[in-house]
């Protein structure tokens, strides 16, 4: 029987917590407290500590490795940042640069210092430029044939005129490489 203010030496002196109270242990924590090596000993039956201290010593190599080869990159992304901002610099001091010559060169009506005169595009180089496209669209004689027959015509000319368009740019690009 129990006392008021005293507990009975039969009464257990905690109180035990209900299963949802109770913390959930991870693989690495050991109940007993006797840290990873403990528990990965007390989990592996007939392994020595030795074998074990010996494989929580090359997961902490191979750990100690990630950790230098993540620094490693972390310190080339800072320093990719740093040429990337740089750059963002130059581009923006430049483009200012720029828009002040055209600004000044616009309100002087003298042409800009970077800008040329249209380029003369060479014979040789005819086959870029876009072919000239026949005034009249309907085909000839198209009044005494059917409408399936001129369409089927037009469509086969401009079939051939997109083959010989790709011909002349296929040929100029020969020529340039020679």
């Amino acid at each position: 029987s129990s006392r008021s203010g005293k507990r009975s030496s039969r009464q257990p002196c905690f109180r035990a917590r209900p299963a949802a109270q109770t913390p959930a242990h991870t693989p690495t924590e050991n109940p007993r407290g006797r840290g990873s090596a403990g528990l990965m000993a007390s989990q592996t039956e007939g392994a020595t500590f030795a074998d074990v201290a010996q494989k929580e010593a090359q997961v902490s190599a191979s750990l100690a490795m990630e950790d230098e080869a993540i620094a490693a990159m972390e310190a080339d992304l800072q320093a990719a940042e740093a040429r990337v901002e740089l750059a963002e610099a130059r581009y923006q001091r430049a483009r200012r640069a720029i828009e002040r010559e055209l600004k000044d060169s616009a309100e002087a009506g003298a042409p800009a210092a970077g800008a040329t005169a249209p380029l003369e595009v060479p014979d040789h180089l005819e086959a870029d430029r876009e072919p000239t496209h026949m005034g009249s669209h309907t085909a000839k004689n198209a009044g005494a044939r059917t409408d399936k027959e001129v369409s089927s015509e037009k469509w086969l000319a401009a079939r051939a005129a997109e083959g010989r368009v790709r011909d002349r740019a296929t040929k100029a690009r020969e020529r340039l490489r020679r």
